[in-house]
């Protein structure tokens, strides 16, 4: 008799004389053991297939499947380490892209409001009842003045040869007025943003990054570049996703009596609004005294 048939015999007689209940593998595994035969281990394929057979086995193994992929896209992840982030690098890799983004959205249009607040001497702060609204479009922009809520002034600046014409409704009388500015002006501030982002390389500060109306944000720092003696300071907050601002404030001394500086501050930015094709089209506003600051 051979070997194998022996284990055979064996193994048929043990199946005689042991209950099949739950002892019964160590039972056979014992009187195996005790032959001096050992079993032939499983390969690693057969054990895989047999425990994802398991309804438990199976969902711990999906899981396993599924924080793998979602770790491996995650971005900014590569083998475990986070990228380093655009704004900790040189701004000249990082400030083009975001002059393209503010000239395109410029050409589509842009939305702003914009506060006044004034540092007092005292080192109190005041901000005015005054709020501007401002809209943008290629070369030409919009500002709606209101007090208190209430609707002031719309103010129309479209360029003209090399002047930009600016056409003033006033609401109280119905009145219209106009006057020429020397093209560019200082009442433009997003082309004062774009010379600010161009200088970026020269921020003295660069804030860590927090959350400004539900964006994810990097701020800059930047002092004037336009005069010898340094007075006014821009600080800009940018979208850590679009690079694009979400926060502007300029910060520039005051020559009124009691007032140390005047902080203007744009935000609640919209990029790509669908404005009415007559926004910067200067025309009567019958019904203006009724419209009010949203």
């Amino acid at each position: 008799m051979t070997h194998k048939d022996m284990l055979d015999q064996r193994l048929e007689e043990l199946g005689k004389t042991i209950a099949p209940d739950s002892s019964f593998a160590n039972d056979v595994m014992s009187r195996i053991a005790e032959a001096g035969t050992v079993p032939t281990r499983p390969s690693v394929g057969r054990r895989l297939a047999r425990s994802v057979l398991q309804p438990r086995q199976l969902l711990v193994a999906g899981c396993l499947i599924v924080i793998t992929v979602l770790w491996t896209l995650l971005p900014g992840r590569h083998f475990g380490r986070t990228a380093t982030p655009w704004w900790s690098g040189p701004s000249s890799a990082y400030a083009e892209s975001m002059l393209t983004q503010i000239a395109q959205r410029r050409v589509d249009g842009v939305v702003a409001r914009v506060r006044t607040m004034f540092v007092m001497s005292d080192g109190t702060e005041s901000t005015s009842s005054t709020v501007r609204t401002y809209f943008f479009a290629r070369d030409r922009f919009r500002i709606d003045i209101f007090d208190d809520g209430k609707l002031r002034e719309i103010q129309w600046y479209v360029p003209e040869g090399d002047q930009l014409v600016q056409t003033s409704y006033h609401m109280h009388d119905g009145s219209t007025s106009v006057d020429r500015h020397e093209y560019p002006t200082a009442a433009d501030p997003i082309a004062r943003l774009v010379e600010i982002v161009r200088y970026l390389d020269r921020a003295n500060r660069r804030f860590e990054p927090k959350r400004i109306d539900g964006h994810e944000c990097v701020g800059f720092e930047v002092d004037a570049f336009d005069t010898k003696i340094i007075t006014d300071t821009y600080r800009v907050w940018f979208d850590t996703t679009t690079r694009l601002p979400v926060l502007v404030e300029f910060d520039r001394p005051s020559m009124v009596e009691n007032i140390d500086r005047m902080i203007t501050t744009f935000d609640r930015f919209e990029w790509d609004p669908r404005l009415p094709a007559d926004t910067f089209a200067p025309h009567p506003v019958p019904d203006a005294a009724a419209l009010k600051l949203e």
